[in-house]
């Protein structure tokens, strides 16, 4: 029974995050191509999360829920980067999309403490 509640919660996070990538990934298409490394990049990184959401649910090992929890980290720099610095996302669009990312970080966060007590009890 423990073993399918991995898969399960896995399935469900990338559910949430397919909300954020579908509102994000509207957002590049109208960055300008002078930020088309930028832009190039936050796909890229837009687009490892969900392998390193399924993949931590299979492999059921808390270092690669980290992993995901750092590649949600990454997004999250990328996205304050073009916010703050390069004003290529607006204010609000940030805001919108840190709410979205903020639950997928809940639910990476409840994972971990689930799969750490799991091991330890």
């Amino acid at each position: 029974m423990t073993k399918s509640a991995p898969r399960v919660e896995g399935l469900a996070i990338v559910e949430k995050y397919d909300t954020a990538f579908d509102y994000l990934y509207n957002i590049t298409a109208n960055i300008p191509r002078r930020h088309g490394v930028f832009r190039d990049a936050l796909l890229e990184c837009m687009t490892r999360i969900p392998r390193a959401l399924y993949v931590a649910a299979k492999s059921k090992q808390i270092s690669r829920i980290r992993e995901a929890d750092a590649e949600l980290a990454v997004l999250r720099w990328f996205l304050r980067r073009a916010a703050e610095k390069l004003r290529i996302i607006t204010k609000r669009q940030h805001e919108a999309v840190g709410v979205m990312l903020a639950e997928v970080g809940s639910m990476l966060g409840d994972w971990m403490k689930k799969a750490s007590g799991s091991k330890h009890g």
